[in-house]
């Protein structure tokens, strides 16, 4: 009896144990994902330069596309009233799509003293920051196809022009959506290359373009005109080893997500860019400023940032007689709305749009009694010596101010 019992238990654990057993028999699947990874993407800007003094190669100066690590796109020890120089520089943003902006800052603008010629015109003597140089200096940028020469086509595409002293805080948007981008509202793609041509002049500069030739990339300045005329004739002595120094920045910055870019609000054109200060303050020790409680009213809105617009300010002299006592240059400009932004006669400058108070101030020493009338975008504002400008989105308008005899 008893034994009958121990078999049926050890039957029945052999039944379990077969049982268990048998599970892998049913349909079964596995799929692995091994080795996932986040790795961050990108932009390492890449430039390229190739450089021509006086229509030769300039090996010093031209270097094949890289990480800027010390090379110099300008490097001129003994320049003479005439000489010109041509560089093409290549864009390659590499890896993602960019936006991309240039910036130039001149660090120094020196006397470095007075030779006997040059005392004789300039009694700048101090070696800090009283040379001249720099406005004889005269530039001009374009978008290029490579080739080195400024062609026709290129030529309606002019972005700068000016001296060396208008660089100076010069924001130049290759690519953001300010809508005046040297190349367009749309990002340099990684892939791509892009060219930008400068040509300079210790002189006058004047466009003598080439015509084009269909983007043929052979040409260069010495075999070719580089596009551009040099007159040195009317540089006179106060240059004379006077000396500028400056600094080139690129930078690139993704486009993916950061869909809004600008440059430098306020610092880019499509004509002509000019970037002034952050806050440029008029001179308060000038004896021709208004005192305090008489300044005009000043508009409180900031401008919005939402939208931008070109004004340019036109300056003239209406006086009676064959010479003028007076001269555009003895005059300071500025427009004053949430910062104050120092303007010059005939320089187009992007603004956010907002309205502005268009202030100028007579820095010369005449007693000559005359009057400012605003015509043009601007009105008179209450001051009578001051003006009124309201800028809309993609306005481009311009503030003439004349100045006539009272």
């Amino acid at each position: 009896m008893k034994r009958g019992i121990l078999f049926s238990i050890a039957t029945i654990i052999f039944v379990s144990a077969a049982l268990t057993g048998g599970t892998g028999a049913f349909f079964s699947d596995i799929e692995t994902s091994e080795g996932n990874t986040f790795t961050a993407g990108a932009i390492d800007l890449q430039i390229d330069n190739e450089s021509y003094f006086n229509g030769e190669f300039r090996d010093d100066l031209s270097w094949a596309q890289k990480d800027l690590d010390g090379e110099l796109f300008f490097n001129y020890a003994d320049l003479r009233p005439g000489d010109e120089g041509e560089d093409t520089i290549s864009l390659h943003p590499g890896g993602n799509d960019a936006w991309v902006c240039m910036d130039v800052t001149l660090t120094a603008t020196d006397d470095n003293g007075l030779t006997d010629a040059e005392s004789e015109v300039d009694n700048t003597a101090g070696p800090i920051g009283e040379g001249e140089l720099q406005e004889h200096i005269n530039f001009v940028w374009w978008p290029d196809d490579g080739d080195n020469v400024l062609e026709d086509d290129e030529a309606a595409g002019v972005v700068f022009s000016g001296t060396l002293a208008d660089i100076d805080g010069l924001s130049l948007a290759f690519a953001d959506t300010s809508g005046t981008a040297v190349f367009g509202n749309s990002p340099l793609a990684g892939s791509s290359t892009s060219y930008v041509g400068k040509a300079w002049c210790f002189g006058e500069i004047t466009l003598d373009p080439l015509t084009q030739d269909g983007g043929d990339q052979g040409r260069n300045p010495a075999d070719n005109d580089s596009g551009i005329e040099c007159d040195g004739s009317g540089v006179g002595n106060e240059s004379q080893s006077d000396s500028v120094v400056g600094t080139i920045e690129f930078r690139a910055v993704q486009s993916r997500h950061n869909p809004d870019f600008l440059c430098d609000l306020g610092s880019t054109t499509e004509r002509i860019a000019f970037a002034p200060s952050d806050e440029d303050e008029m001179d308060e020790d000038n004896e021709n400023e208004l005192p305090e409680d008489e300044l005009p009213e000043i508009p409180e809105e900031e401008p919005e940032e939402s939208g931008m617009a070109i004004l340019t300010i036109d300056a003239r002299i209406a006086l009676s007689g064959s010479s003028s006592p007076l001269s555009v240059d003895d005059f300071e400009f500025h427009v004053v709305g949430g910062t104050t932004t120092e303007m010059f006669d005939e320089v187009a400058t992007l603004l956010p749009i907002g309205e502005y108070l268009v202030t100028q101030e007579y820095m010369g020493t005449s007693t000559f009694d005359f009057e400012p009338v605003f015509t043009g975008a601007c009105s008179a504002a209450t001051s009578t010596i001051d003006a009124i400008v309201v800028l809309e989105s993609a306005d481009d308008v311009v503030c003439e101010i004349t100045y006539l005899e009272t």
